[in-house]
């Protein structure tokens, strides 16, 4: 009976032949990793490393978009606080009147007596062209457009306007009475038109002296 294997001295046959590498040591870098304190791969010593990923054209985290000024800084054509606009004055320089204001102020003496004269004369004017029928107009159109600028103009334009509506009343009456007496009332129309006349010519004269002029013998409805 033969004796057992005995195990034979020598290199174990289960392992591959040849030397096998020592192990790394710690603290060293492994293959294709650079030492500790050298730049990555990919370049040169004293070169940066590759730029971070990301889609192209946008800003890192904490970087102004591209074509925009740093934070804090105005961008361009926008004036830096303290600085007035473009087309505003600056402070301290007179601003220029805003359309529709009036450039001359109060009125002058000499533009306030024509005006107010012009209430009367112009009625004359009106009242020979269309019979004395719309001599009120010319007067109610001065009060209406310069009446709030000049206390003056505006007593003027209100006495000739009830002066004229006045006359259009006393032709209503006359022209009733012509009705009544078959024409005999016609008369009166002659008396009534030199009343009418004679007494806006003289208003017209005074009010442009700078007299204060006021009708008689007139209903006075506008006051």
């Amino acid at each position: 009976m033969s004796n057992p294997e005995q195990p034979t001295e020598g290199p174990d046959p289960t392992q591959p032949s040849g030397t096998q590498p020592p192990a790394t040591p710690p603290g060293q870098p492994q293959y294709g990793q650079p030492p500790y304190g050298q730049p990555p791969h990919g370049g040169p010593q004293g070169e940066p490393p590759y730029p971070p990923q990301g889609h192209p054209g946008q800003p890192q985290y904490g970087q102004p978009p591209q074509g925009q000024p740093p934070y804090g800084q105005p961008q361009y054509g926008q004036p830096q606080y303290g600085q007035p606009q473009y087309g505003q004055p600056s402070y301290g320089q007179p601003q220029a009147p805003q359309f529709g204001a009036a450039l001359s102020g109060p009125m002058n003496p000499t533009q306030e007596r024509f005006l107010a004269s012009a209430s009367h004369w112009g009625a004359l004017i009106a009242g020979i062209f269309t019979s004395g029928s719309l001599a009120w107009l010319v007067p109610l159109a001065v009060l209406m457009l310069k009446g709030k600028e000049s206390p003056v103009v505006r007593r003027q334009a209100v006495e000739s306007l009830n002066f004229q509506i006045s006359m259009l009343i006393y032709g209503a009456i006359v022209l009733v009475l012509a009705l009544v007496t078959l024409g005999v009332g016609l008369l009166l129309f002659l008396p009534l038109a030199v009343w009418w006349l004679v007494a806006v010519v003289l208003a017209a004269v005074k009010v442009n002296n700078g007299e204060d002029h006021r009708y008689a013998a007139i209903f006075r409805f506008v006051t």
